[in-house]
């Protein structure tokens, strides 16, 4: 198995700064349903100030889980042996400026909305490999995580 590294980058910005539209009503606590405390899929207003702040999203797991995501290793994909499950970036937001200032003007209204607040922006890597062959043998070789809250630590630890 040949690994290969991407040049996708973090994101050094934690924080979103932009404020979504101006037209938008005070958030429902819908709109924080389902939050992530120790994850990275995004609620559906972190997703709002994702687009207004020109962050691109994916469909984590193929599924409704949205995160800011990319890809960090890949490899030559073989039918046989050891292969990458997945080898991702994650990142989380915060809020400041006026992202912030909004989420704070509809806290009042709506208490949930301060657990994006007081969320710390953090980045992760997720990096597994499997194996199987064509006996039916088939198992986790390898599989490592590290979260952090401070950026340079996880970038290190990334290009190590």
């Amino acid at each position: 198995m040949k690994l290969f590294v991407t040049e996708n980058q973090f994101d050094a910005n934690p924080f979103w700064n932009k404020s979504i539209k101006d037209d938008l009503s005070c958030p429902t606590k819908e709109s924080v349903e389902f939050f992530d405390q120790n994850g990275y899929d995004l609620t559906s207003i972190e997703q709002l100030y994702a687009l207004a702040n020109g962050a691109k999203t994916t469909a984590h797991r193929n599924s409704e889980h949205i995160t800011l995501r990319q890809t960090w290793f890949t490899d030559k994909n073989s039918d046989v042996g050891a292969h990458i499950n997945h080898a991702v970036m994650f990142e989380r937001k915060g809020f400041t400026g006026d992202a912030l200032l909004q989420l704070r003007s509809w806290a009042g209204q709506t208490p949930q909305l301060y657990k994006l607040i007081a969320m710390r922006p953090k980045w992760g890597l997720d990096f597994s490999i499997d194996f199987c062959d064509e006996h039916g043998n088939v198992f986790e070789l390898l599989h490592w995580e590290f979260d952090g809250f401070d950026y340079d630590e996880i970038a290190s630890k990334k290009e190590r």
